[in-house]
């Protein structure tokens, strides 16, 4: 079980998420911001938006920095979440750069076998797959379909509990690496 300050709940955070100190010092505040990866429809522009606090603070105790609002990661990464690092040159550039460091720093060989929760379009996989490796994505969103269009075997997992259940149906059953991309905001409780 972990500790109850580390299960975030939507809303205010007061307190620090990894050390539960209530010593927190603003150092931004950016007001009431949209979500950014939200696009509109036309007929959405009439509709007034929520908005929600975005401010980052620091603590003294442990020095992490941090946001104190926590808004649900259903709502952040709906189904039709547009974001995707893909379509970006220097992310793709990024990522492959990433796979390679990760594939020599670990000694990777073909048929080792890595996972990515949040995996979005498969972008960082694509690297370790090219080396023969196999690969598994776990994305929340519909994203994982352009993924599976790319060659990159990816599983829908709108929670942990369906990314266990992906991981665990396919072979083979020893990891090599998991890893995870900007999943904080989405995993909140994992019990």
């Amino acid at each position: 079980m972990y500790p109850e300050h580390h299960i975030i709940k939507n809303g205010h955070i007061d307190k620090c998420q990894i050390c539960n100190s209530n010593k927190l010092n603003l150092i931004l505040d950016l007001g009431q911001q949209r979500l950014c990866d939200t696009l509109l429809t036309k007929e959405m522009l009439d509709q007034q938006e929520t908005k929600y606090p975005l401010r980052m603070v620091w603590c003294e105790e442990c020095s992490l920095a941090q946001i104190d609002y926590c808004v649900d990661g259903n709502l952040v990464y709906h189904p039709d979440y547009p974001y995707r690092p893909g379509i970006t040159k220097e992310l793709v550039e990024y990522q492959n750069c990433m796979s390679k460091s990760l594939i020599s720093k670990y000694n990777l060989k073909q048929g080792n076998f890595v996972v990515v929760l949040g995996s979005n379009d498969g972008t960082l996989l694509t690297g370790f797959k090219e080396y023969g490796i196999k690969v598994l994505g776990v994305e929340p969103t519909n994203i994982e379909k352009i993924a599976n269009q790319n060659g990159i075997d990816c599983a829908t997992a709108p929670n942990i509990q369906s990314a266990i259940k992906a991981i665990s149906s396919k072979e083979p059953k020893c990891l090599s690496i998991i890893g995870s991309l900007y999943t904080a905001g989405r995993v909140l409780n994992l019990n």
